[in-house]
């Protein structure tokens, strides 16, 4: 394991509204093995992504994938254009 303080364990207590907690330990195919603490862990990481892509000077990559019919005529005019408009 690593010494890494990042991946060290923290517990910490959060106060929620009953029905709250009883709505989130409902959601389906969100909880991993039904392990809340994962659960909310991913919650977390979610929002700390969005919240950087939002407030924060970080630089973020992506891809963008085409899939199309390389023998159809306008195929390449169509490429250029949304090249285009990605410049």
């Amino acid at each position: 394991m690593s010494d890494d303080p990042r991946n060290r364990v923290a517990r910490f207590g959060v106060p929620l509204p009953s029905g709250l907690l009883r709505e989130f330990d409902m959601m389906p195919c969100e909880k991993v093995d039904n392990n809340r603490s994962l659960a909310i862990a991913g919650l977390i990481r979610s929002g700390l992504v969005n919240h950087r892509q939002y407030a924060g000077n970080h630089e973020i990559a992506g891809t963008i994938t085409l899939a199309y019919d390389q023998y159809l005529s306008s195929v390449q005019q169509v490429l250029s254009q949304l090249h285009a408009l990605a410049s």
